[in-house]
């Protein structure tokens, strides 16, 4: 007996929800880079009224250059997007559909983690005023 709902119809309409994998993944790029923009504005809103970054690395890093972690931040998440959008192009150009998905899956585990980051930063931001 077939059912209908194997693991790879499953995959293959989510990763095909509006019809075209390049739509998927531009949609999914356009998120990435609105929530790490989210948690570069929560965090620098937090910065300003006087928590603390936790990222001993972000720190160190801004520590030896001499600049404001904000910058480092700004500047990683520059980076991060461009990664990303690389990463996308992968996908797009990509004829295998087990890479295809799994770069659907990659960046949409990226943009759960930065909404978690930014709903965390901005429960901070109102608990601390």
């Amino acid at each position: 007996m077939n059912s209908p709902f194997t693991y790879r119809t499953i995959i293959t309409k989510s990763t095909n929800f509006l019809g075209r994998y390049e739509v998927s993944i531009s949609m999914l790029l356009g998120f990435f880079a609105l929530f790490n923009l989210t948690d570069l504005l929560s965090t620098s809103i937090a910065l300003r009224i006087g928590l603390e970054e936790a990222n001993l690395m972000l720190l160190g890093v801004a520590s030896a250059l001499g600049v404001n972690v904000i910058v480092i931040m700004a500047a990683l998440k520059a980076v991060f997007i461009f990664a990303m959008i690389v990463f996308g192009l992968i996908g797009i150009r990509s004829k295998n559909e087990k890479v295809r998905n799994m770069v659907f899956y990659f960046i949409l585990g990226f943009i759960l983690l930065f909404i978690y980051v930014s709903l965390n930063n901005i429960a901070l931001i109102m608990r601390s005023s």
